[in-house]
């Protein structure tokens, strides 16, 4: 008994085989972790809070800001 495959669901098996990474690349459970650190309430504890206002030069890809720092 010889099995034809028609040549487009040929083609759908091989995308399907070849697109689908496996899972080893979906890192591990450490990368996850190590990743979380840089969640927004963990990064907040790091960095000094200022109050930054951009102001985009017209027409170009620039901006100027001014800070304004908390007395300490």
């Amino acid at each position: 008994m010889k099995i034809v495959i028609p040549p487009m669901k040929a083609l759908v098996l091989l995308a399907v085989l070849l697109g689908s990474p496996p899972a080893s690349v979906q890192g591990a459970r450490a990368d996850y972790e190590r990743a979380a650190g840089f969640l927004t309430d963990n990064v907040e504890r790091s960095v000094q809070p200022a109050d930054i206002r951009p102001t985009w030069v017209e027409g170009t890809d620039n901006f100027w800001y001014s800070e304004a720092r908390a007395a300490h």
